[in-house]
């Protein structure tokens, strides 16, 4: 878990879609010519914006506050942008723009100062930036009701850069924090509650002065007021629809009542909450303002349209939105989300093969990171984290034993593989769970060949006492799941596979008919099969894993440094473009072919290069989402494309951390050394020197398996010079071409 927060600390601060195909959908990508915003260094965008301050009339306190805020934000949207989830030239971007043309079509110095880009996110949001860039959500898009909607949210987050807010919020936070002037003596609580009430005092105008831009146009006014209802539930899926564990059962393959909860919790979202301690003012009274401009306008919605850009584009971008969310979800390790959203596209457009293949994965998430002992409630399967309907996914999930999981997922891949025989990965899904199901979890295949449904009449059609008995032992309720396979087994190739799979594992690990271990032995016994599969990326020593590696394709270096707490931005990019030069030195040094991915400030950085970072980030993010690494990755089936022209399967990430802080002072060492005069001095330098730790973690995956071939974690009390740099980059390469 510590290698996994120390990559995403990284990751997460760190042209098909047109004509999309639903059926087989993937990942939305950009499309077209890259903007300047993805082609420049923060650095650059930062020294662009600092000659525009310079030439400001403004006093010397503001100009170095505006200077120290165009640095934090242009490094924070590159960071963003440079993430792989900003995309541009799509299909969504590009409705958005034209729902911008609308609002501003009487403002084309302002229409020509903003940029739009689309967030791929889960989370319905969009927000500004003092540079004009506004970003809206892909979660925005899929859970909006019709275009006027979106148009008016598109009007507020317009006000909040004419406004200038973010900046004004940067000021306004730098005084009450610091306790500057007359605030000095107050509370911390009553600094935040000063700055609570700054922050709604700003989404109050842009809220009036977003509604008076959006009653300019044609749009249906009231819709302003139903896009807060959308706002308020935004945090549950885009639609709640009732989910039973009865969608897997057949006419022998029941789950026991219980399975199904009689009781859900309820939807809490409340309009009028207490927003004492938000940043927004609550829905009701966003609402009940708006209202009141409403009526003293005297709007009138009669003539008025929900759509003034095309209502049949809206539904295409929405249904676009849609899908992305399921992909989402399942790359970032969030099994019950994806499966959900995967049934709501099946209830709203038809199921298809994409939301198959999400459910299958999804299924098989659930029940291999089981098998393997972790823990469901990192894949999605917290009960608290839901509401209402789809509450009713995980609750179900967590009633499942390991056996029960390992049935389901058994019986519903060999469904979809045999649904879609030339999907190669949905084979290997169900070859996995079939394996986790005999080898692991220990469920005896005889218990499945002997199951004969328990009939009344048993009398009548001849059986004897002692058949009636056994049968009936067989449909108790804690050994149901020996009934998932009764039907199938009436088929000649299922019956085949079942014996073959059951032969491959059965060898060491003999499994007596009749004879299961009880659940907690098989716990034990499992534990300790398995253990060695999990993630262990800082062991002592080093270990030969592979064999001589010569060309691998690694990720542009990330670095991060906190001198006593404190940001240095500039030397930290600087840092990280000295890094990635080192490794291209020192891999010619090393007998090693190495790619560093192009980024942001290079001549051959270019949108095919863009997507393909993206395509990579996003295998590398579920990946480390994923603890067991013999999980199949949904990523792989479009990490190839993104691959083909680096002749290597390996690919690799590095990133380095520096701290340095004042010593604390030690009072006992401190004593120690006046009570001997001579050794004073020694502790005085001591005392006085700064405490520094410089971290590095090197991984390379093999993509073809998702398996790591090479970790490499180093830790050295020295500052990132360049020789301590390059000694430990050459070092790693020399291990990774030498299968160390």
């Amino acid at each position: 878990m510590k290698a996994i927060n120390f990559i995403l600390f990284f990751l997460i601060i760190s042209p098909r879609l047109f004509g999309q195909d639903f059926e087989n959908y993937q990942t939305l990508l950009s499309n077209g010519s890259m903007p300047e915003d993805f082609k420049l260094m923060a650095s650059e965008k930062y020294h662009k914006e600092l000659e525009n301050i310079k030439i400001e009339n403004a006093s010397k306190k503001d100009k170095k506050r505006k200077r120290n805020f165009a640095l934090e934000s242009n490094f924070a949207i590159t960071d963003m942008m440079m993430s792989g989830r900003v995309i541009y030239g799509d299909e969504l971007g590009n409705y958005v723009n034209k729902i911008a043309d609308v609002l501003l079509k009487d403002d084309t110095d302002l229409r020509g100062k903003l940029r739009f880009y689309i967030l791929k996110s889960t989370v319905a949001n969009a927000f500004s930036t003092n540079q004009g860039i506004i970003f809206i959500t892909t979660g925005l898009i899929a859970q909006v009701e019709n275009e006027a909607q979106l148009a008016f949210i598109i009007a507020h987050e317009l006000i909040h850069y004419t406004e200038k807010h973010n900046f004004e919020q940067f000021k306004k936070r730098e005084a009450i924090l610091k306790g500057a002037g007359r605030n000095s003596t107050v509370t911390i609580e009553e600094k935040l509650r000063s700055l609570y009430k700054y922050s709604k005092n700003n989404e109050t105008e842009a809220d009036e002065k977003g509604t008076e831009l959006f009653l300019k146009t044609n749009y249906n006014p009231y819709a302003a007021v139903s896009a807060f209802d959308v706002l308020l539930y935004s945090y549950l899926p885009y639609d709640m629809i009732e989910w039973k564990p009865s969608i897997f059962e057949t006419e022998y393959y029941k789950f026991p009542e219980n399975y199904t909860s009689d009781k859900l919790d309820e939807i809490s979202a409340d309009e009028d909450e207490n927003d004492d301690k938000q940043t927004h003012p609550n829905v009701g009274k966003r609402k009940t303002n708006i209202i009141n401009i409403l009526e003293g306008k005297s709007a009138d919605s009669s003539g008025k349209s929900l759509y003034l850009v095309s209502k049949e584009e809206f539904i295409k971008v929405q249904k676009i939105a849609r899908f992305e969310l399921a992909s989402l979800y399942i790359k970032s390790g969030n099994a019950v989300k994806a499966y959900y959203i995967s049934y709501l596209l099946d209830n709203t457009y038809g199921a298809n093969t994409y939301t198959d293949k999400i459910k299958a994965m999804s299924i098989y998430s659930l029940e291999h990171h089981a098998a393997y002992d972790d823990d469901l409630d990192d894949y999605g399967c917290e009960d608290r984290d839901y509401e209402g309907e789809v509450q009713q996914v995980p609750k179900f999930f967590t009633k499942l034993k390991d056996k029960e999981l390992s049935v389901l997922g058994a019986k519903y891949l060999w469904e979809m593989s045999s649904k879609y025989p030339n999907d190669a990965q949905l084979k290997r899904m169900r070859d996995q769970v079939f394996t986790d199901l005999l080898a692991i979890n220990k469920v005896s295949k005889s218990g499945f060949i002997g199951f004969h449904p328990f009939n009344t009449d048993t009398v009548q059609t001849g059986k004897s006492k002692v058949d009636k008995l056994k049968n009936k032992q067989k449909t108790k309720s804690d050994k149901y799941y020996y009934s998932a396979f009764y039907e199938l087994l009436k088929d000649k190739t299922f019956k085949i596979y079942f014996a073959e799979m059951a032969k491959s594992v059965s060898e060491g690990q003999k499994n007596e008919e009749g004879e299961e271990s009880d659940d907690e032995e098989v716990t034990v016994k499992k534990k300790e099969s398995v253990e060695k599969k999990k993630f262990s990326f800082f062991k002592k020593g080093k270990e030969k894993m592979h064999d001589e590696i010569i060309s691998v394709v690694i990720f542009n270096p990330d670095y991060n440094s906190r001198y006593n707490g404190k940001v240095d931005f500039l030397e930290d990019e600087a840092t990280q473009d000295d890094i990635a030069k080192y490794y291209n030195s020192e891999a010619k040094r090393a007998g090693v072919e190495l790619t560093v991915l192009d980024k942001a400030g290079k001549d051959n950085f270019n949108t095919e290069s863009f997507n393909k970072f993206a395509l990579l980030n996003d295998w590398l993010i579920e990946r480390v989402s994923n603890d067991t690494l013999t999980m199949e990755l949904y990523q792989k089936e479009f990490i190839g494309s993104a691959f083909t022209d680096y002749k290597t399967k390996y690919l690799g990430w590095t990133g380095y951390k520096y701290t340095e802080n004042k010593r604390e002072f030690q009072p006992t060492a401190c004593g120690l050394a006046l009570a001997f005069v001579i050794p004073f001095p020694i502790y005085l330098v001591w005392q006085l020197s700064k405490e520094k730790s410089l971290e590095n973690l090197l991984l390379i995956y093999d993509v073809e398996t998702g398996k790591p071939v090479l970790v490499n974690y180093t830790s050295v009390n020295k500052r990132p010079k360049s020789l301590i740099l390059k000694a430990n980059i050459y070092n790693q390469l020399y291990d990774l071409k030498n299968g160390k």
